[in-house]
């Protein structure tokens, strides 16, 4: 899935594969499971925030889009979590 894409190195494709998951995440009829997320598009979205090849809009762009994450979890959690 999306951790075999090679893109450490390069910022271009981080950032369209970024705005694939922000399309994904919010667009209804597209939208991703609660298990994907947390399977796979949260593990690959955290370790961006201190990827280096990004400049700093970039790099603050990944927090942001893991929080967006993190809150559709939250209403299926009994404890909510927090960041």
């Amino acid at each position: 899935m999306v951790r075999d894409i090679p893109v450490r190195n390069e910022p271009a494709i981080l950032m369209s594969i970024l705005g694939i998951h922000q399309v994904a995440l919010e667009h209804k009829k597209l939208g991703i499971t609660k298990e994907v997320l947390a399977a796979h598009v949260l593990p690959f979205l955290i370790p961006l925030a201190v990827e280096n090849c990004l400049n700093p809009s970039q790099v603050s762009y990944s927090p942001i889009l893991s929080s967006r994450a993190f809150s559709l979890l939250q209403p299926s959690q009994p404890c909510p979590v927090s960041l």
